[in-house]
């Protein structure tokens, strides 16, 4: 099997909209945190960022295993991205990719680590029901936290 996989339901919808000043993870964190959402998805996440910190992959030195990148942005951008939600440690594990437009229309993207908004920040976060999401390291995918599935 080239897959691991479990079947939930579709729980709550929810939108909020952050506003300017906070971390984007922080701010995610803590409304899954206060909502109880334990499992979901955000498939819509979009607004203006400034000191954005994301990671991006680079090709490795040994045996093609990627290696992360640390870029850091401050001046403003634009962005648009979607990830996942999971649970672990007694609190939410946010996990987003995004895509960010400077203001030379050059484009950025990654793995979010940190990103103050600036101007505003739309999500619709799904909740997942009968299934437990949490983040475990694989041996088989560079002993990466990546997500994991159970009952």
């Amino acid at each position: 099997m080239n897959y691991v996989s479990a079947e939930g339901r579709q729980g709550r919808v929810m939108v909020a909209r952050f506003k300017p000043g906070q971390d984007l993870r922080d701010a995610l964190n803590a409304f899954c945190l206060e909502k109880g959402i334990k499992a979901g998805y955000i498939p819509v996440l979009l607004g203006g960022f400034k000191n954005l910190k994301v990671n991006a992959m680079a090709q490795g030195e040994e045996d093609d295993q990627p290696r992360t990148v640390l870029r850091e942005y401050r001046e403003p951008l634009e962005y648009f991205g979607c990830g996942t939600v999971a649970f672990a440690d007694g609190k939410p594990s946010i996990h987003i990719h995004l895509t960010a437009a400077q203001g030379n229309h050059n484009a950025v993207g990654g793995h979010l680590v940190s990103g103050e908004i600036v101007f505003l920040t739309e999500v619709v976060i799904v909740e997942v029901e009968g299934i437990v999401m949490t983040r475990q390291s694989d041996p088989e995918v560079f002993n990466m936290p990546l997500l994991h599935f159970s009952h």
